[in-house]
């Protein structure tokens, strides 16, 4: 296939840094800031550069059974079917597009997005596979439909709400061209569209939003926290739950924040 320059170049680029990221995936429990290094290390990405590689790679992580067998025979094959299982988004589309023109449009679920595979390429995708077989024996309503197509989803991006007039964060998002919805289930929960760059907003500058799953924030929902009492939160990592209960418990409660990683509570 002969690909305009630009697009050559990003698949080479993300086969080198697939390849840098690949011998860790299985060790390295802090991956994702291991790839924001990576990506953060190399001066000649701009911003959208790094978002075209952020989503190809967690892509790869994520669909890493399917690609494996061709990243050493057939890479650029490899890079192709990586483009074909991303989430359509601004910064994937034309790379999505040059790389699968003469690809039908991903079937919404996985079972058929793995037919559509077998009959691509020959190969043999099985949507089980994705998951750790031994991960069966503790969780088998997770290798069927449809928890198995939603943990192989990209995420939902969630934040929540820490202030007094959530419609001035909710104006700001809506002004940005992002859509908030609101959670049915825990207020001051709001899903926003998967290439919303929350950390560079107002809002979250001023600490009047923090990104937290929507099932971190469920956590303290069924822990009955009152006002006035006094916690510790003993795995604080970067503080979202220290954040939400020191909401909850008040100007009159305490919270001490603790973790074995020294970094991360820097």
């Amino acid at each position: 296939m002969d690909l305009p320059r630009i697009i050559a170049n990003q698949q080479r680029t993300f086969l080198s840094l697939f390849e840098q990221v690949r011998p860790h995936l299985a060790t390295d429990s802090a991956l994702p800031r291991r790839i924001k290094d990576l990506l953060g290390r190399n001066r000649a990405f701009g911003s959208r550069d790094r978002r075209l590689y952020r989503e190809l790679l967690y892509t790869g992580i994520r669909f890493l059974p399917w690609l494996e067998p061709f990243l050493t025979r057939d890479p650029a094959l490899a890079a192709r079917l990586t483009a074909w299982l991303a989430p359509v988004l601004k910064d994937t589309r034309d790379f999505r597009n040059q790389l699968c023109a003469d690809w039908p449009a991903p079937a919404p679920s996985l079972a058929g997005k793995a037919a559509q595979l077998v009959e691509l390429t020959g190969g043999a995708f099985s949507p089980e596979t994705l998951l750790p077989a031994w991960f069966r024996a503790d969780c088998p309503a997770a290798f069927v439909p449809p928890h198995l197509d939603a943990l192989n989803e990209r995420a939902a991006l969630w934040v929540r709400l820490q202030t007094a007039h959530p419609q001035l964060v909710l104006d700001e998002f809506s002004a940005k061209g992002w859509l908030p919805v609101e959670s049915t289930v825990l207020p001051g929960a709001v899903r926003l569209p998967p290439n919303a760059e929350v950390a560079v907003t107002d809002s979250f500058r001023r600490g009047f939003c923090e990104i937290q799953d929507l099932g971190s924030q469920l956590v303290l929902l069924h822990a009955a926290v009152a006002t006035g009492e006094t916690w510790l939160d003993a795995c604080a990592g970067a503080g979202g739950k220290t954040l939400q209960l020191a909401r909850l418990v008040g100007a009159g409660g305490r919270v001490d924040a603790t973790d074995i990683r020294p970094g991360m509570l820097t």
